[in-house]
């Protein structure tokens, strides 16, 4: 190859670099722009309505709701409170920069989860994000007519005589519980009660969904779909943990393929 031509492809080469280079950085650049009017245009829609209190500017309200974790009152009684001290009007609550409102007036949720359903779709990408590990891609996560496809197609199986059989299935699950229950009493020994209760459900469900043995149920939900449902809850309030690849970030990662191999 001559030196003419290696001049050639190296010049072709730092082009098409550089036109790549500015191709991502524009890219970047609009996207940021495009995110900040779409900021800019929901903070001006809400711009009368009640901010909640603990309001820092930039960050909102994230500082107010990170120091509730794990105490009392919790982040969701923080929600509860803002909720039910601004109704009927909603409560704005800013987290990192995100938008939200939080409704406590029957009217309004009413409007929201039933009068004008449509025009309220469910939020992937922020509120819902967490728990799409365990969600996936199905009825609770669908949306408009991809829902009402989904919906129609289960239809025979919702049926209303299925309560019959759930009834029957939930009280032998109480009735497990009671005799576990009775052979500690009077021992002094302590019950997480709590935790019976979701083994109890997820039974409940294990036999009525995947006619799962009580058995084959605990065997199958406390070692994979609780902890997966623990690290969801916790990534909802330190988001931070879905992206740093921690040992449990790994072992999150572990269940979830487990959980999907054993359903």
């Amino acid at each position: 190859m001559s030196a003419v031509n290696v001049h050639t492809v190296g010049l072709t080469t730092v082009v098409l670099a550089a036109a790549i280079v500015v191709y991502l950085a524009l890219r970047l650049a609009l996207g940021s722009v495009a995110a900040l009017l779409k900021w800019l245009r929901q903070a001006y829609v809400l711009r009368h309505t009640p901010m909640a209190p603990g309001y820092l500017p930039l960050i909102g309200h994230t500082v107010a709701l990170f120091n509730a974790v794990g105490k009392y009152p919790c982040t969701w009684d923080l929600f509860a409170q803002w909720g039910a001290a601004a109704a009927p009007k909603p409560a704005r609550v800013q987290i990192f920069t995100r938008h939200c409102v939080v409704i406590a007036d029957p009217s309004t949720i009413k409007r929201v989860m039933s009068t004008n359903l449509k025009n309220y779709s469910k939020d992937l990408e922020f509120a819902y994000a967490p728990f799409l590990d365990i969600l996936g891609t199905g009825l609770v996560t669908a949306g408009g007519e991809s829902w009402r496809k989904m919906r129609h197609s289960i239809s025979k199986a919702l049926r209303v005589d299925i309560l019959d059989e759930i009834i029957a299935i939930a009280t032998r699950a109480t009735e497990r519980l009671c005799v576990k229950l009775d052979a500690i009493k009077g021992t002094g020994a302590s019950v997480d009660l709590e935790n019976e209760f979701r083994l109890l459900t997820l039974q409940v469900i294990g036999e009525a969904i995947l006619s799962l043995s009580p058995e084959e149920s605990d065997d199958l939900f406390p070692s994979l779909y609780l902890p997966i449902m623990d690290e969801c809850n916790a990534r909802s309030l330190s988001p931070w943990r879905t992206y740093l690849p921690t040992p449990e970030w790994f072992a999150h990662r572990r269940r979830v393929r487990q959980l999907d191999s054993a359903i």
